[in-house]
C-alpha cells in the first residue's frame, strides 16, 4: 500500500476512536448536497465521496514547460501534457459544522473521519498534530452566524493562504464575473474568520477587499462548532508528480484582477522588480550582492515584500514587467502583474515547481535559474552563476531599459 494513503487511513481510523469518545455533534448539510467522507481501501489507496456537487472536468491546464538554458530532469517534470480533472468551485452551507485543530479540518460525526474537501491537499492530513493526537483537542467553542474559516496550511505562508485560502472566494463570484462590488454583495452575510495570532497581513487582504471579518485563536487544540459554515470548496487538481495545487486560470486571474482593484492600481510605468530574500531564515543566495548589480544594470529594483502593505505590494507587482527572485513567498505577487516575464532562481535541492504552474495560470512567461548549493540539505543557501543569469534575462527577451528606449 502507498505508504501516504496508508497513513492517511491510519489518521482517519484515530480521529474516528477520539471522535466518539467527544461525542462530536452532527453535521447536516443545509442544502441537501449528500455524504461527507466515507473512505475505502481499494486497490490500495484511499477513496472518498467527496463534498463536490458536481463531477470534475477534464480541461487542459498547462501550456508551456518551465523553460531553462540548464534544463533538470527532476523538474521539468512539472509539465504536464495531458488533461487534468477540475472540480467546479461550490459554495456549500453545513449546519453544526464541526471543526478541529490550527488548520479547521473538517469533521464527519459519524465516524470522526477528516473531510478531504476541508483541505487543499489530502496529504496535509498525514501531517496535521491534531490529527495524530486527538485527544489534546479542547474544549468546544461556538461560531454564531455564518461563517467562512480561511486556515491555510501552513498557516503563516504567505503564499498558501493566498493561493489555497483566498482563491476559495471564487465561489462568490458568479462563476468569475462579480467585479469587487459583487464580491462584496455576494458575501455581505458572511464573516470571514482567521487566527487570533496569525500574521495581521491577513486580516490586511480581508480589510482590503471590504468582506466582514474575526479572529479566532487556533491552535492544535481548536475545536469548533459552527452555526452555519459558509465553506468553498478548494479549486484545482493535485499535480501527479509534485503534488500540490495545479491552479485554475480563470480563478487565479479572477482573484488577481479583484485585488488590483481593491488596491486601486493604476497606469503607472512598468518597473522590473529583484526580490531579495537575504533577510530570510533558509535558502539565501550567497552571492546576492553580484545577482542584485547585475541585474540593476538592467534595470530592475530590489523589493523586500515584506517590508510592504499588502496594499503596496499589489500596486508594486502590477505594474512589473519582469520579475527576479529566488524561490520564496515573495513570488506569490505575480498574481497582480499581467504579460509579466519571471525568473525564478532554484537551490538544486528545493525544485518545488509551485511558482511555475502559478506563473501557466497567470499566463507569464516562466524561466528558472539552477543554482549552487553552498551547504547541506535542501533549506542551505546557494549560489547562481551571474553569467548564466544574464544568458537567462537575454534569452527571455528581458533587455535593459536603454534597449528598449532605442527600438
Amino acid at each position: 500500500m502507498n505508504s501516504i494513503h496508508a497513513a492517511g487511513w491510519a489518521v482517519a481510523r484515530k480521529l474516528g476512536e477520539a471522535a466518539r469518545a467527544l461525542g462530536l455533534a452532527g453535521l447536516h448539510d443545509a442544502r441537501g448536497i449528500g455524504s461527507v467522507l466515507v473512505p475505502s481501501i481499494r486497490n490500495g489507496s484511499v477513496e472518498t465521496t467527496r463534498l463536490r456537487t458536481a463531477p470534475p472536468v477534464l480541461q487542459h491546464a498547462l501550456d508551456h514547460p518551465p523553460r531553462s538554458l540548464d534544463p533538470d530532469g527532476r523538474f521539468e517534470r512539472a509539465f504536464i501534457s495531458e488533461e487534468l480533472p477540475f472540480a467546479p468551485s461550490t459554495l456549500l452551507r453545513l449546519s453544526s459544522a464541526r471543526l478541529v485543530g490550527a488548520d479547521a479540518v473538517l469533521v464527519d460525526p459519524r465516524n470522526g473521519r477528516a473531510i478531504a474537501d476541508s483541505v487543499p491537499d489530502i496529504t496535509y492530513l498525514t501531517k496535521l498534530p491534531v490529527l495524530r493526537r486527538p485527544r489534546l483537542l479542547g474544549r468546544r467553542r461556538r461560531l454564531a452566524g455564518h461563517v467562512c474559516v480561511l486556515a491555510a496550511y501552513p498557516p503563516r505562508n504567505y503564499f498558501h493562504f493566498v493561493t489555497d485560502e483566498l482563491s476559495r472566494l471564487y465561489a462568490f463570484s458568479d462563476a468569475g464575473s462579480a467585479d469587487l462590488q459583487g464580491l462584496r454583495d455576494n458575501a455581505a452575510e458572511t464573516t470571514f474568520v482567521v487566527d487570533a495570532a496569525g500574521p495581521p497581513w491577513q486580516r490586511e487582504f480581508l480589510r482590503l477587499l471590504g468582506l466582514r471579518s474575526s479572529t479566532i485563536e487556533l491552535d492544535n487544540r481548536a475545536n469548533l462548532i459552527a452555526d452555519e459554515l459558509v465553506f468553498p470548496t478548494y479549486v484545482g487538481p493535485q499535480h501527479p508528480v509534485f503534488g500540490g495545487v495545479v491552479f485554475p486560470s480563470a480563478v487565479m486571474q479572477w482573484l488577481g484582477r479583484v485585488l488590483c482593484e481593491a488596491a486601486g492600481t493604476g497606469s503607472e510605468d512598468r518597473r522590473r522588480l529583484y526580490i531579495t530574500r537575504q533577510f530570510a531564515a533558509t535558502r539565501r543566495l550567497s552571492n546576492e550582492a553580484a545577482v542584485s548589480h547585475l541585474l540593476e544594470t538592467r534595470g530592475f529594483e530590489t523589493i523586500a515584500p515584506e517590508d510592504l502593505s499588502v496594499r503596496d505590494q499589489i500596486r508594486a507587482f502590477a505594474t512589473a514587467e519582469a520579475v527576479v527572485a529566488p524561490h520564496g513567498a515573495g513570488l506569490t505577487n505575480m498574481l497582480f502583474g499581467a504579460s509579466c516575464s519571471v525568473v525564478e532562481l532554484l537551490s538544486p535541492e528545493y525544485l518545488s515547481p509551485c511558482y511555475y504552474l502559478l506563473s501557466e495560470a497567470l499566463g507569464h512567461s516562466y524561466w528558472y535559474v539552477l543554482g549552487r548549493l553552498d551547504g547541506i540539505g535542501q533549506f542551505a543557501d546557494y549560489t547562481v552563476d551571474p553569467a548564466r543569469l544574464a544568458a537567462t534575462l537575454e534569452a527571455a527577451l528581458i533587455q535593459t531599459r536603454s534597449t528598449i528606449r532605442e527600438s
